[in-house]
């Protein structure tokens, strides 16, 4: 996790997210170190070396920004924080004060509770994406297929109607597929999903 303790008002705004969408995707460069004290320029440069850093050590971090006002400007009296999901203790905290013309590396955990490896990287939600042969599948599938997903409406019926039809029609097709979700003490019908047989051979 990266907190971001922000005193001044000129910070960028892919810093007002919560999850960084961004990572270095060159790794021939210099080996990113991180120590305390380390000052930055601007918060582009504090991205930069983040993302550099963890994609060499083989985790994808997370940037959380605060910018509350502390009452004390004491960045030792502040809490720790940790990850929300993996309960990670790594963290790096920047403070860019009021006074000052620099972004200062406040604090350096580099210790994590999971195993770092690079191909986490990928894995990442915020690097997943569908491959293109699966898009391409998809497209097919949805425009050739006839497995679009209407409404048909049945004005002249109701569920009562509507669930005996679909029922003649399993008995006659054993491929039809009827599925019901009945919830609460009088097994009330909440929801109805049907596959014609064609249908469910193309899948």
């Amino acid at each position: 996790m990266v907190v971001i303790d922000n005193m001044n008002e000129n910070i960028p705004l892919e810093f007002e997210s919560i999850t960084n969408g961004d990572y270095i995707n060159d790794m021939n460069v210099n080996k990113a170190i991180l120590k305390v004290n380390d000052t930055f320029k601007d918060w582009n440069e504090v991205d930069v070396i983040v993302n550099q850093h963890a994609r060499q050590t083989g985790f994808v971090a997370i940037k959380i920004r605060t910018n509350k006002l502390k009452k004390v400007e004491d960045i030792t009296l502040h809490r720790d924080a940790t990850t929300t999901k993996t309960k990670c203790p790594w963290q790096t905290s920047f403070y860019f004060g009021k006074r000052t013309a620099t972004i200062h590396l406040s604090k350096f955990n580099n210790v994590h509770n999971h195993q770092c490896d690079p191909i986490t990287i990928k894995l990442a939600p915020k690097n997943q994406h569908f491959p293109q042969a699966m898009l391409d599948k998809i497209e097919h599938y949805t425009v050739n297929g006839h497995l679009s997903a209407g409404v048909r409406i049945h004005d002249e019926s109701d569920v009562k109607t509507i669930f005996s039809y679909l029922m003649e029609q399993h008995d006659k097709d054993p491929d039809f597929i009827v599925k019901t979700q009945l919830e609460g003490p009088s097994n009330e019908l909440t929801g109805l999903f049907w596959m014609t047989s064609q249908q469910h051979n193309e899948l």
